[in-house]
């Protein structure tokens, strides 16, 4: 569990460092090559502020997986991977093995 908190507190300090703002679904999706694919996952559980960073975390890990975008408000995970390193299973299995939290495939 701490290796997995400075993981996000890495991950939050590096966005917040280079003042990167994270660009909305359909732009992940256009802006990914023919070789990936794209999930967007509704995360069933998520709460406080720091659950977003928990899943982005813990996908973000993941051989396979390019990008991780993840939002409280919308309670949804939107991921780009490789389908040939993994997949929506794997990636909903991490979701619940490492943060805890059931979740849905919306698309893709």
């Amino acid at each position: 569990m701490t290796k997995l908190l400075s993981t996000v507190l890495l991950l939050l300090l590096t966005t917040s460092y280079h003042g990167a703002s994270s660009p909305t679904s359909a732009q992940a999706q256009q802006q990914q090559p023919a070789a990936t694919k794209v999930v967007t996952l509704q995360i069933l559980g998520m709460a406080t502020p720091s659950c977003p960073a928990l899943v982005k975390a813990a996908v973000g890990k993941m051989a396979g997986v390019e990008k991780v975008e993840a939002s409280l408000k919308s309670k949804t995970a939107t991921i780009v991977y490789r389908p040939d390193r993994t997949n929506p299973q794997k990636i909903r299995a991490v979701i619940k093995d490492q943060v805890g939290f059931d979740s849905k495939i919306v698309k893709g």
